[in-house]
């Protein structure tokens, strides 16, 4: 009995570490805000994630790399260096758990 207990176990343990990785959730954007102009913003979702997000602001593209733990917040001004005094477009995030 405790022989087909163990394998069970086994087994289970097996099927559920080898399931692929969902992927994340993204959740991201941007808003105006009076302390910093326009900003761009990401949030993580359940789970440790890493995120990469690319905008346009002005002339100018740019990007971040966010390690992102679990429902973590955060931003950037849509030019960063400057005031946010342009609004982003063009904005995508990609997120892959880590």
């Amino acid at each position: 009995m405790k022989r087909i207990i163990a394998a069970v176990a086994i087994v289970a343990a097996l099927t559920l570490t080898m399931a692929p990785a969902a992927q994340a959730v993204p959740r991201y954007g941007h808003r105006h805000t009076s302390a910093n102009g326009w900003i761009v913003w990401v949030r993580g979702d359940s789970a440790l994630s890493r995120s990469r997000c690319t905008w346009n602001a002005g002339n100018r593209s740019w990007h971040v790399n966010w390690l992102l733990k679990p429902h973590q917040y955060k931003w950037t001004t849509s030019d960063p260096g400057s005031w946010g005094d342009n609004r982003p477009s063009q904005l995508n995030c990609t997120y892959h758990r880590v």
